[in-house]
């Protein structure tokens, strides 16, 4: 994250055989790469897109919803670093069925 962004959207995808499919998804609803994704060896991939103000954030987020109904993105978040005031979770089944 860069430091003079105040919000990131975070998405986390699951890796499976439709992966390609669904990250290519998420980069066509976002309009532009996230600022940064890494895949973990629990066969999960974290993005996250800066966002400069909440208007922003969440004209991402609603974009994004046509594509996070898919059991594979298993979290959606939205992280104020200002004040954490407006930090809010729309998806999160990370660990459902563990």
């Amino acid at each position: 994250m860069s430091l003079s962004s105040k919000l990131a959207v975070i998405v986390w995808i699951r890796h499976t055989e439709r992966f390609d499919d669904i990250w290519a998804a998420l980069l066509k609803a976002a309009r532009r790469d996230p600022e940064a994704d890494t895949e973990y060896d629990s066969g999960r991939v974290f993005a996250h897109w800066d966002c400069d103000s909440v208007a922003a954030a969440q004209e991402l987020v609603t974009a994004l919803k046509t594509v996070w109904i898919r059991p594979e993105i298993v979290y959606v978040h939205v992280a104020d670093y200002t004040k954490g005031e407006r930090s809010v979770t729309f998806k999160d089944t990370r660990f459902a069925g563990a």
